[in-house]
């Protein structure tokens, strides 16, 4: 029986982390020039990804889960009042008025 021991210094990296890291490795060395990044909704769903794929100058094209909602002004955000007097109060933010 034997047991797989990965290296002192292997850190755990998500999936978006393991593209960015691929991406920057492309980039870098530069000997595969692209215009842009595409990808799919897993990674459209990232934040933290499509933040850094700016921060780095590049074009991105995500695509979005049809349930996605897009606004075409940013709406006010904030946690709703409680309507009524059963139930739980609320206490996720969400888009307050939408323009």
């Amino acid at each position: 029986k034997s047991v797989l021991k990965l290296p002192a210094d292997c850190a755990f990296l998500t999936q978006a982390q393991l593209g960015l890291m691929m991406i920057r490795r492309v980039q870098a060395a530069g000997r595969l020039p692209f215009s842009f990044v595409a990808c799919d909704d897993f990674y459209g769903q990232q934040t933290d990804f499509l933040n850094e794929l700016r921060a780095l100058g590049l074009v991105y094209m995500a695509d979005v889960p049809v349930k996605t909602r897009i606004y075409r002004h940013p709406p006010r955000m904030g946690v709703p009042p409680r309507h009524g007097k059963r139930g739980r109060s609320p206490s996720r933010r969400r888009a307050l008025d939408v323009p």
